[in-house]
């Protein structure tokens, strides 16, 4: 039987702590007139507040933004399968981009309909799918945060369900063909499913509350050595070997 997999979102900590990076570069670089931190800062804002693919974010244009009075919007022109949808945004990021633009056109970049939003300084061709994604490693690596790019997504589905979207308006954000792939967000993390536990535990519903029958020891236990090694998986074999117990 084939267990369905578990998806990798931020916490709320590693989320505070990558917005705050990107946000304290892209400061720092209005100073100096870089360019690339208050492109990674936008490019890291999108995906948090649109849940887009990587390919879509890569393939948006100035003109897929829907920006103006009265919209707040993305267009997706060829997403997975070659779908057309429309993604809706908050208020937060409808402003980011519009300043984003403005310094896009400050900057000398194109910001015509077709011009792409998120270019390449080289030639003003639009960013490959695989530098957008080094752009996302970088800034996770930064703040120490180890998970793919596509956690940002996650964390976009996450969010919605937490405030109260239901799986159908997350279907369509995220440009799902099945609704039971959506499904996948419903089933608890695993961080989720520790918190559940540990408040069971404080709450006095598990267990006795008096002295527990395994002393402390002094030297470092057994799950501290396999927690190590499988941080190092190439090790494993020596560590478990050199453990004495003693």
């Amino acid at each position: 039987m084939r267990t369905q997999r578990e998806v990798r979102s931020l916490t709320a900590d590693e989320e505070r702590r990558l917005r705050a990076h990107i946000e304290g570069n892209a400061l720092r670089a209005e100073q100096t007139h870089a360019w690339h931190p208050v492109r990674a800062q936008a490019i890291i804002e999108t995906f948090l507040g649109s849940g887009l693919r990587i390919s879509e974010l890569a393939a948006l244009t100035c003109g897929d933004l829907l920006l103006g009075r009265g919209e707040s919007a993305l267009i997706v022109r060829r997403g997975k399968g070659g779908k057309r949808r429309v993604v809706g945004i908050g208020p937060a990021l409808k402003r980011r981009l519009r300043v984003f633009l403005d310094a896009k056109a400050a900057k000398g970049e194109a910001v015509a309909p077709t011009a792409p939003l998120f270019a390449s300084e080289r030639g003003g061709r639009r960013l490959h799918r695989s530098a957008v994604w080094r752009v996302v490693k970088g800034a996770f690596a930064a703040v120490g945060v180890r998970a793919v790019p596509y956690a940002l997504r996650h964390t976009h589905a996450r969010r919605l369900l937490a405030s109260g979207a239901d799986l159908a308006e997350v279907q369509a954000q995220l440009g799902h063909a099945s609704l039971a792939t959506t499904g996948i967000y419903v089933k608890p993390t695993l961080e989720e499913r520790v918190a559940a536990v540990t408040k069971m535990e404080a709450d006095g519903s598990s267990g006795s509350k008096g002295q527990s029958p395994f002393r402390q020891q002094k030297k470092p236990f057994v799950a501290d050595r396999l927690a190590k090694a499988r941080r190092t998986p190439d090790r494993n074999a020596r560590i478990v070997a050199d453990f004495d117990p003693s």
